[in-house]
């Protein structure tokens, strides 16, 4: 054990030339810079093709035509403010939940936030902190340290005085003081924490898709554009007209609130996730919530408080013929731990420290499972789990400890020995106890959660599989899982008996849906072969030995009171003590997915329609049928409006895997058949009545009973709110047809009664069409009929 130097550290002047040199940590960008978040809902691809068009519409149409443009105005306007919002909301939270760590200043130890270390600091390190800069050591006692998210080695490494530690390490065991030699820029920590804390539209598969979508028309509109304009110019008697329709065309083909809605249901979902205390630190990770089919739960700080308190001592006979003294050498036991933990710290509420001078000392690590000291003039002890001292297994003077444990376990207690050891205090080259005299029985108790039963209940409703994985003994952890309604708590199983091969350990777990005595190694492995068989896997966490399963998992969520380390690897921190909120998190991503669902169909449906409509009527020689101030009204009442609406609704719908591929699937289809739908009235009612306004006009209520229809069965299956929002939809359609006024801006009439016949009748031959498609489709699965 090297004695820490009396070294009191940076005064308060030097911290200052520091900071004035620039020498700082303060390399962690929270969020966007505001003026890239107004650059990028700007100036976007879409918004340069409406904004053309809208400057070719105000010079050749009326101003009528020309209301598409405040698309663009509030495209940008609501996509600015929702990410600024979010950026708000994600800069408090990343402030609460910024890891801090404690420095030695003019001889005090204080906390500061990782970015206020400067070079020449004294930091502090003890288990379970994440190392924050670079530097050598100046003390170290007993320090292991995990690499593994530099260098992938899974093993931890013993460090001595002088040795080198690097930003990104995770202290596994022991404690010591380094010297910060490389901060900021300079050090490892940059790489890690700067993409977590920064405000992004991450990839996930629903964006990458739409991106793919939108660059597919991009290429479209060239030729698509191209024939329109060439066709209109043909059959429209001016110049002016002949770019109206060309405009018209145009418009309708671009899916402008599609882009929006996606950034707008991802920036809500992060605001309605961070009242709930979740900062989210990748957005992607409210898509990969939705996709979760497994989630595994600690059950210590999980299902159970964090909290222990000891239940009671059973002494053996042992302690009789030694004449130990079980509540000093408990108490002096907890003082020395350097790191403590759950266990440690119950012991030392309970039992006060004699004060005795410690000569050696064992650290607990979660591999380990125990700790010891030995102490001037009093002997050797070690505390841990039964499994993990040795001469436990087998009656001491007729007592049989194995019975007790498992009395203990049977009553959702856990159980642990206080042995004496008889040789020198030392752990084995595999970290084995040396052997020991059991002198008594152990018994702390957990808490249960209030909220645990609830969280349990909705994930099984929810058809998520729950995996309880522990470090306690399986018989403890069934106990706390059965009371919580965990299926398959009535078949535990240990670590010791999980299979190595992948395929196996799938069917494993899902024959053993508790495992005690699980070593963080294993719970990697657990992680790993669920997600090759298929699985998107959700794991929480809040301590060092979760980390590399937290880091694996498809979604890792820890809590803002677990280490540095957990914290620093999950995607999702819990500003609460609590994994209540896990529910509510991994319901409204799947909200956000469903509802995007919906809402893609809506939209690519209009594209679809729209490009189809202008090939139709330019190889049929006719004028564009619809107006762009007409357009708009068909996008706002059968898209923009509900499609909003519609992304707001809450669901506990799991998602489709190719959430764009079934939008495409519905959306092509009736698109095709809305364009039939539109281009049949029209058509005919131009051979038989030659007027404009009656021809526009029969185009439009097709267009719009069509887009209903849709609108209908995305929204489906139908409930209050969905009927109310179609409702409002065709009241609204139907103002604009008996409202003087309204009529006027559109330039429309109310059709005689056989054109208006013949309109209803083709819109309702597509509907029909339509609706037959949809459901082979699938919709009903969208709302849980899965």
């Amino acid at each position: 054990m090297t004695v820490a130097p009396p070294d009191p550290g940076l005064s308060t002047a030097e911290v200052a030339a520091a900071v004035a040199a620039g020498r700082t940590n303060a390399t962690v960008v929270a969020g966007r810079r505001s003026v890239d978040i107004v650059r990028d809902n700007v100036f976007t691809r879409f918004n340069a093709v409406l904004g053309t068009l809208f400057a070719i519409a105000v010079v050749v149409a009326p101003p009528q035509d020309a209301l598409f443009g405040f698309v663009i105005a509030a495209n940008s306007i609501i996509g600015i403010a929702q990410e600024l919002r979010a950026k708000r909301t994600l800069d408090h939270l990343t402030v609460l939940t910024m890891p801090t760590t404690t420095v030695r200043r003019n001889g005090v130890e204080q906390q500061v936030g990782v970015a206020e270390i400067v070079q020449g600091d004294h930091v502090l390190l003890r288990a379970g902190d994440q190392i924050p800069v670079d530097g050598p050591l100046l003390a170290a006692d007993q320090l292991e340290v995990d690499e593994s998210l530099l260098t992938g080695e899974s093993e931890p490494l013993s460090k001595g005085v002088g040795d080198r530690v690097r930003s990104g390490s995770i202290v596994t065991a022991g404690a010591a003081t380094m010297t910060a030699a490389a901060v900021g820029g300079e050090a490892y920590a940059q790489q890690l924490t700067a993409d977590a804390q920064r405000f992004t539209l991450a990839k996930s598969e629903i964006r990458s898709g739409v991106d793919r979508i939108l660059r597919v028309l991009s290429w479209l509109l060239v030729p698509v554009g191209a024939v329109t304009v060439f066709g209109q110019f043909r059959v429209e008697p001016t110049t002016r007209d002949a770019l109206a329709g060309t405009v018209a065309a145009l418009v309708g083909m671009i899916p402008e609130g599609l882009v929006l809605l996606t950034s707008v249901a991802f920036a809500a979902g992060v605001i309605r996730m961070a009242k709930r205390g979740a900062l989210v630190r990748e957005l992607a990770a409210l898509e990969g919530l939705a996709r979760v089919d497994v989630v595994c739960l600690d059950k210590t700080g999980t299902l159970t408080e964090s909290s222990m308190r000891v239940a009671s001592i059973t002494r053996l006979k042992a302690v009789a013929e030694s004449g130990a003294d079980v509540e000093h050498i408990l108490g002096a036991l907890a003082a020395a731990e350097p790191s403590p933990n759950g266990s440690s710290r119950a012991i030392s509420a309970e039992f006060s420290s004699p004060g005795w001078n410690v000569t050696a000392q064992v650290a607990f690590t979660s591999s380990r499972r125990w700790s010891g000291a030995s102490f001037e003039g009093h002997g050797a002890f070690v505390l841990g789990a039964p499994s993990a001292l040795r001469n436990t297994g087998v009656p001491a003077n007729g007592e049989d400890i194995d019975a007790m444990v498992r009395a203990e376990a049977d009553a959702g207690r856990r159980a642990l020995i206080l042995g004496e050891v008889r040789t020198t205090l030392v752990a084995g080259t595999d970290g084995e106890a040396p052997p020991c005299t059991p002198l008594c029985v152990v018994s702390l108790r957990e808490k249960i959660r209030p909220e645990a039963s609830e969280m349990i209940r909705f994930f099984t409703d929810a058809g998520v599989m729950t995996l309880i994985l522990s470090g306690d003994d399986p018989r403890t952890v069934a106990s706390v899982a059965t009371t919580v309604g965990v299926p398959g708590s009535d078949r535990p199983a240990s670590g010791k008996d999980l299979p190595d091969d992948p395929a196996a350990i799938v069917a494993f777990v899902e024959e053993h849906r508790v495992i005690g005595r699980v070593a963080p190694a294993q719970k990697l492995a657990i992680v790993k072969a669920l997600q090759d068989a298929g699985h998107a896997v959700a794991m929480t966490g809040d301590g060092v030995n979760d980390v590399p399963a937290l880091k694996q998992a498809d979604i890792g969520v820890a809590m803002r009171s677990g280490s540095g380390a957990a914290r620093s690897v999950a995607r999702v921190v819990l500003s609460g003590d609590s994994f209540a909120p896990l529910p509510a998190l991994v319901g409204e991503g799947r909200r956000v997915l469903a509802n995007m669902e919906r809402v893609a169909s809506l939209f690519l449906t209009k594209t679809v329609y729209a490009i189809v409509l202008a090939i139709v009527v330019t190889l049929a020689r006719l004028p564009y049928p619809l107006l762009p101030r007409q357009l708009t009204l068909i996008s706002t009442l059968t898209i923009g409006l509900p499609g909003f609406l519609l992304s707001l609704l809450p669901t506990t719908t799991a998602p489709h895997h190719r959430l764009v591929a079934v939008a495409l699937r519905r959306a092509v289809p009736a698109g095709v058949l809305t364009a039939c739908g539109v281009v049949g009235p029209y058509a005919i009612v131009r051979a038989r009545w030659h007027s404009e306004i009656t021809e526009r006009s029969a185009a439009l209520i097709a267009a719009l009973l069509c887009g209903l229809v849709v609108l209908v069965v995305a929204s489906g299956p139908l409930d209050r709110t969905r009927r109310s929002i179609a409702a409002f939809s065709v009241i609204c359609a139907a103002m604009a047809f008996t409202v003087p006024s309204f009529r006027a801006v559109l330039a429309i009439e109310v059709p005689q009664p056989s054109a208006l016949l013949i309109a209803m009748a083709c819109s309702a031959l597509a509907g029909v069409a339509i609706v037959v498609g949809w459901r082979r489709v699938g919709w009903r699965r969208v709302d849980g009929d899965r």
